[in-house]
């Protein structure tokens, strides 16, 4: 029997994607490649694609079984909670067999009705609420209906406003699109403690009952994914609001007023005057709906995975404060879900950082300065694991990158990613297959990638990070969220205004940033951790935490006792600081705050009003250290230079000597540093750790010496361990009743990325036919053209019919091949191929996968490509290359290695040689 290492702690912990036909021969395969790459953990997660029935027999008999042979290989399995996402439908199983348990809502709808109308409410269900509103007036009036109707008597046109709680009737995509999956409308009552448990029933007590000996061994616990306190259908003129069939009661239990003669001022914004009462209203509501949904969802879980030895990680939806009404609508509060996890956990898609917002923009905000929000979004997770005591923190990170990708960003991300605290990198997604719109889904880490085979030392490089990253960060500065501002200034409604003053983002982000960008290691303060802390001579006591500063960004609005807790640190002797606004309302009798300096974040000056007096244990001095993040955890300072450029600046710092320098990932570039001069290459790290005796050579950076010699020329010799791949432009015509290639009547054009925009499902169009033309100006030794499955049936070049393909690996193991080389003439080919629509494009499966996109279809040879406007050219390879994009030399779609090769004379034999 083969011997396999041990387990090793602090690796990558990817989703393995199980998204295709599943075959056990594959699977070992990819098995053994993931212990290869240096990945010892992994998260099973069934997604879009999967053949199996997702949590019927022959799921639950593949996932025992490969826990079996992951355990032969010393490997730990986590479990990702349910089929795609977000958590909640158990493959839609729980919505359809117990409709008691679907997510409901208040919604709300606003129009106007003029004098002497007549209003019917024609709504499936009951009214909540009705009100009305004279025009020219401030104040929601109660009406009652009449037989479901009222007629307008006022005598001038009203404003009527009424409510009904209704079902979610979509389905979600954890609903769709596997073997056995059916779109069924619904999502789980997440505030229902009950519905949860029904839920938890489909899933984690199935493998329980599987595996019960393996937990807390080889199964490590359990992934959720973005769970929803309230999910809504978005329809035009309506709004809503999170319900559970206990709400109202536990509302006037706990507040002694019945909230449903309140619903206007928690949908709108409502003049002050009328309504004193709207802000303490909506913080009520919200920081009810918050203990419920936190209580019902994540206590639920932890305490289940607790209870059975294993552990609980996963993140929320809208974690960012972009847009603070969606992030109060979807969460509540994202901390009061995190603390009940073993492993709180956070998400970032593709490899953005506060330093670089990528093309998920619209996902976050396109405005200047949104990369900021990533901040929060980090420190939310981080900054709670301190107050828990969880030992690690996970980020769902690297998802939806690009294919192109490369490990370079994603160190760089993971730079500042350990430096905030993350530990238990999800790096995303190793997928079972890319056929078919994969490629598009999940990102970059298709096994065919050429790093792939080097990824071991990025796994090693992670390993280091992350024991970096779980050593406590030397902060005594917190930043406070405003958690009751955000609660009590945002109504509900999406036409609605914030309170101006409750406007949190433009502040908090703008304090984060001028930390971060000055070096300030900080946390997060929540509400519930400061009113648990206590208060001695300037020091604020929190969990694991002693801070000497504490800093209130834009919060207008604070209940009495976090007033009087903040005005206690400030009153004996700690530095407290309010940023755009100091408390106004929310408590009955607001301390003084006069004597706490009040900045303006919009200020010039604001970072460094902000910063110049704080506690810290090092400075980095230069404007080139703008872009370098800096975190000192435990004894070690991170030094990561963010930026594509290389920087050069001055550490002040109370580290005690010996300081051991390493670059992390290659154990070779370490040695003692002394002075105060750093110098980072782009994306360079450096980890600097106190009293520790260093062994090995300085990295490149500080041995390149300023006398370099430029090599002769610009072209290099070359070696290509692969051939060259190219893809033609094609037109796609749809044969929905059979037809035959010369009977097709419409020829639509495909983009050179195959996009042709014409969306069409299985059972629309089971079949389709695909024409291109390429030139080859000169003949290839040999010629193939591979294609992403064997639905690409049929194959015509020239005419003539190349006999059937066979299997091949190029970007994935399920790609064909069809021998070219026999048919292919110089000049102008003509080539027509057939094939079968995705069974993945049913209907009966996803509501959400859309078909637009031809898949690729590659030509293969010793050949190098031109492009004439949609014409492709095949020429012959050049007899050089230059260093630089391949991309302008004729391997646009290469995959393989590229060697280059160049002499070089010398008199005498070089001290060191650096290219």
């Amino acid at each position: 029997m083969k011997k396999y290492s041990a387990f090793r702690e602090f690796g990558p912990c990817p989703w393995w994607v199980w998204n295709g036909t599943m075959e056990k021969g594959e699977m070992l395969n990819q098995l053994e490649a993931l212990k290869a790459a240096g990945i010892d953990e992994f998260f099973i997660y069934g997604e879009q694609g999967l053949s199996l029935n997702f949590l019927e027999d022959d799921w639950f008999e593949m996932v025992a079984w490969i826990v079996g042979e992951a355990k032969k290989r010393n490997m730990h399995v986590w479990i990702y909670d349910d089929l795609n996402w977000p958590s909640g439908t158990a493959n839609g199983k729980m919505v359809r067999e117990h409709p008691e348990y679907r997510s409901r809502s208040i919604q709300g709808r606003k129009l106007n009705l003029p004098a002497g109308d007549q209003f019917f409410f024609n709504e499936t269900y009951a009214p909540e609420g009705v009100f009305m509103r004279p025009a020219g007036t401030k104040k929601w009036l109660p009406i009652q209906l009449q037989n479901l109707s009222w007629t307008n008597n006022t005598g001038k046109e009203v404003e009527l406003f009424y409510t009904s709680i209704r079902f979610y009737n979509f389905p979600m995509m954890t609903s769709c699109d596997a073997n056995n999956s059916h779109a069924y409308r619904g999502y789980c009552d997440l505030l229902n403690p009950d519905a949860v448990k029904c839920w938890m029933s489909y899933i984690h007590e199935k493998y329980f009952a599987l595996f019960p000996e393996e937990f807390g061994k080889t199964v490590r616990g359990f992934f959720f994914d973005e769970p929803f306190t309230m999910h809504y259908q978005y329809v035009p003129g309506y709004m809503y609001l999170p319900w559970t069939p206990k709400l109202y009661g536990k509302f006037k239990k706990r507040y002694g007023y019945d909230m449903r003669d309140c619903l206007p001022e928690l949908f709108y914004e409502v003049d002050a005057k009328a309504y004193p009462n709207a802000e303490q209203v909506r913080h009520d509501f919200w920081t009810l709906v918050t203990e419920i949904s936190t209580t019902a969802f994540s206590k639920t879980i932890a305490d289940w995975c607790a209870a059975h030895g294993v552990q609980s990680t996963g993140h929320c939806v809208g974690e960012e404060i972009t847009n603070q009404r969606f992030r109060l609508l979807f969460n509540g509060e994202v901390h009061q879900h995190l603390k009940y996890h073993q492993i709180p956990g956070m998400d970032l898609l593709t490899d953005n950082t506060p330093y670089r917002l990528d093309r998920t923009a619209h996902w976050y905000g396109i405005a200047p300065g949104t990369e900021r929000v990533f901040t929060l979004t980090a420190k939310q997770a981080c900054s709670t694991a301190r107050y828990s005591g969880a030992k690690r923190v996970l980020a769902e990170a690297m998802g939806v990158n690009q294919p192109n990708t490369g490990l370079n960003r994603e160190k760089v991300s993971y730079d500042w990613l350990a430096g905030c605290g993350i530990s238990m990198l999800n790096e995303n997604a190793f997928c079972y297959s890319v056929k078919g719109y994969h490629k598009q889904a999940l990102g970059n880490k298709a096994w065919s990638q050429p790093w792939i085979k080097h990824y071991s030392i990025f796994s090693e490089y992670i390993r280091t990070m992350s024991r970096f990253a779980s050593e406590p960060l030397q902060a005594k500065t917190c930043v406070f969220v405003p958690e009751s501002t955000i609660r009590a200034c945002t109504p509900a409604a999406f036409d609605s205004q914030i309170i101006p003053d409750g406007v949190v983002t433009e502040p908090f982000l703008a304090t984060m940033d001028a930390l971060l960008r000055n070096h300030v290691d900080f946390e997060l303060m929540f509400e519930d951790v400061l009113l648990d802390s206590s208060v001695n001579k300037g020091i604020l006591f929190a969990p694991n935490s002693e801070f000497t500063t504490i800093i209130v960004p834009q919060s207008p609005f604070l209940p009495q006792e976090l007033a009087e807790k903040l005005h206690a640190f400030a009153q004996s002797g700690g530095r407290l600081i309010f940023v755009g606004t100091r408390p106004k309302r929310g408590a009955e009798k607001m301390p003084d705050f006069s004597s706490c300096p009040m900045l303006d974040n919009a200020a010039k000056d604001f970072a460094r009003k902000l910063t110049q007096d704080i506690e810290r244990k090092y400075r980095l001095i230069g404007k080139e250290a703008r872009d370098v993040f800096a975190a000192l955890r435990g004894k070690t300072l991170l030094l990561s230079n963010q930026s594509e450029k290389k920087v050069c600046f001055k550490l002040k710092t109370d580290l005690r000597a010996p300081i051991h320098a390493v670059t992390p990932g290659d154990d070779d570039a370490q040695w003692e540093f002394k002075g105060e001069d750093v110098v980072l290459e782009p994306e360079q790290s450096l980890l600097l750790t106190s009293g520790k005796v260093a062994k090995g050579n300085p990295s490149i950076s500080y041995q390149i010496s300023s006398d370099g010699v430029k090599l002769p020329g610009t072209k290099w010799a070359y070696e290509l361990n692969k051939p060259n791949n190219a893809r033609p432009c094609f037109e796609i015509g749809l044969a929905p009743n059979g037809e035959k290639f010369a009977e097709v009547k419409c020829w639509i054009p495909c983009g050179r990325d195959g996009r042709h925009g014409l969306d069409f499902s299985l059972e629309e169009c089971a079949e389709y036919w695909v024409r291109g033309e390429f030139t080859a100006q000169a003949m290839p030794d040999s010629l193939a053209l591979i294609v992403d499955t064997d639905d690409f049936d049929k194959v015509i070049l020239n005419g003539k019919e190349i006999p059937r393909s066979k299997p091949c690996f190029l970007w994935g193991h399920e790609n064909h091949q069809f021998d070219l080389t026999k048919a292919v003439k110089e000049g102008t080919n003509s080539l027509v191929i057939h094939a079968r629509t995705s069974e993945y494009a049913a209907r009966r499966i996803s509501m959400f996968h859309t078909n637009e996109m031809l898949e690729p279809i590659v030509l293969q040879g010793d050949f190098a490509v031109q492009y004439q406007e949609r014409n492709m050219l095949l020429v012959p390879l050049p007899k050089s290359l230059a260093y630089g994009d391949l991309c302008l030399q004729g391997l646009e779609n290469y995959l393989g290695d590229v060697i280059l090769k160049m002499q070089v004379a010398g008199r005498e034999k070089p001290r060191g040689i650096f290219l």
